[in-house]
């Protein structure tokens, strides 16, 4: 019966609870610049995918997504757009292969170390993969998105009917990378 506890208690799980409020991003360089990038797409929400070649995770999760692209390849208000730099994908030649292979129905942008760092820099993160999901109007709704919470995002919207279609494939995928069999 710590009220100090308690109180503690109630301010952690008040930030919990609380829904994270879109924000504009700075007027400055960094963010002009990431506004050209996703310039194509506004008026769409647009999930953002930090990533590079080099990355297994970063591979397994652009491999797990595979439903979700293909499902809303051609949505008026949704898109995948994935964001790479030289040093997480340091051959172009094996970027290319990899997505034309894997990314055809998304866009994919290689930019170089410099322009990279700086998109680290705005969205604060070191490792990858890292998800951003942008609003419709250009605002940032997370920067540190998870491929379970945009499964939850797209049928609250409406953009999918059930979650578990598009995760029975995530599994399966996850299945493969990690080498684990399925019982039966």
């Amino acid at each position: 019966n710590n009220p100090t506890i308690k109180a503690y208690a109630n301010n952690i799980l008040s930030k919990k609870i609380d829904e994270k409020k879109p924000y504009e991003l700075p007027d400055n360089q960094v963010a002009r610049m990431f506004k050209k990038l996703i310039a194509p797409y506004k008026g769409k929400y647009i999930f953002i995918d930090f990533w590079g070649t080099t990355c297994g995770p970063c591979r397994a999760g652009i491999k797990s997504m595979a439903p979700l692209r293909e499902r809303l390849q051609n949505n008026t208000n949704f898109q995948f757009l994935y964001i790479t730099g030289e040093s997480t994908s340091p051959s172009k030649q094996d970027y290319n292969e990899y997505v034309k292979k894997n990314l055809a129905s998304a866009p994919s942008i290689y930019l170089n170390d410099a322009d990279y760092l700086y998109l680290r820099e705005l969205f604060h993160f070191n490792g990858i993969p890292r998800y951003v999901l942008v609003s419709k109007d250009g605002k940032i709704i997370d920067e540190d998105y998870s491929e379970s919470q945009l499964r939850t995002f797209l049928k609250d919207k409406g953009f999918i009917k059930n979650i578990d279609d598009c995760v029975a494939g995530a599994v399966s995928h996850w299945r493969d990378w990690f080498g684990v069999g399925t019982a039966g």
